[in-house]
């Protein structure tokens, strides 16, 4: 598992050790009940996305939804989303030219995310880093953002915590 959000892992323990001081801490004779613990996948509740990307990102046929990166990525040969453009756009490299389309190497999806990083970090043209441009994707415009709205934002079902090292990772997988 490829390890390329090292530096996020101090601010995720932070995170989650601001999320459980409030349940660690009461006033000195406090006879008040606890609040329950929170439920975070991984965590305190089962991780239903071992996988990270590939894991939520699936076809859902009876829905008529076909979520899947490679079936969604399909269409941006021709034109990426307005809206998708446009936040590409705020974490680009300034001056960067955009032109819209998104090409699709071959492997591209044997490995997801790790193959995207060889354009989006260290590739010829990486104008686009990978990392704010996902955040920026899933955790912004709550109302119509389905990561928000059906899977909470979560931050551990892209970021998997391992309690017996401390280590924060995005794990990498082929896509189904």
């Amino acid at each position: 598992m490829r390890r390329f959000c090292d530096g996020i892992a101090p601010s995720v323990v932070a995170m989650i050790c601001l999320i459980a001081l409030p349940l660690l801490v009461r006033a000195k004779g406090s006879e008040e009940p606890l609040p329950p613990v929170a439920e975070i996948p991984g965590l305190t509740v089962e991780d239903r996305f071992p996988r990270g990307c590939v894991d939520c990102h699936i076809n859902l046929p009876e829905l008529g939804q076909d979520e899947r990166l490679s079936s969604i990525m399909a269409h941006w040969v021709e034109q990426v989303p307005p809206e998708l453009l446009e936040k590409a756009a705020n974490v680009a490299d300034s001056g960067a030219s955009l032109k819209g389309r998104h090409p699709l190497p071959t492997g591209m999806f044997r490995s997801v995310p790790e193959t995207c990083l060889d354009c989006h970090e260290k590739g010829p043209g990486a104008v686009v880093p990978l990392v704010p441009l996902i955040h920026r994707i899933h955790l912004s415009d709550r109302e119509e953002n389905h990561f928000m709205t059906i899977f909470q934002g979560h931050c551990t079902h892209c970021h998997k915590f391992d309690p017996g090292t401390g280590v924060v990772s995005v794990p990498s997988a082929p896509e189904n």
